[in-house]
């Protein structure tokens, strides 16, 4: 397993457990959901942060995406084809 410098410290991960994995998953969901949102009524729970997010530099997908090893291009093809 891979060791990761965060703040001058290094952390070992650990593997995601079902559970975790889940809650990932329904994060992105959410993601998804305000993305579309707000692309089709310009109304959006998180009031367009999603939909910017996803236009440019991709970086809250990408921390969502991060946890469970998911291409930020992949997902962010899938959300951009479903608007």
């Amino acid at each position: 397993m891979e060791t990761i410098a965060i703040e001058g410290q290094h952390a070992t991960p650990c593997p995601l457990t079902a559970p975790h994995q889940a809650l990932w998953v329904a994060a992105i969901r959410e993601y998804w959901r305000d993305a579309l949102a707000y692309d089709r009524t310009g109304r959006s729970r998180d009031k367009g942060e999603a939909f910017t997010d996803l236009h440019t530099d991709r970086e809250l997908l990408s921390n969502l995406c991060g946890p469970l090893g998911l291409s930020v291009d992949w997902v962010s093809k899938i959300i951009l084809s479903a608007t």
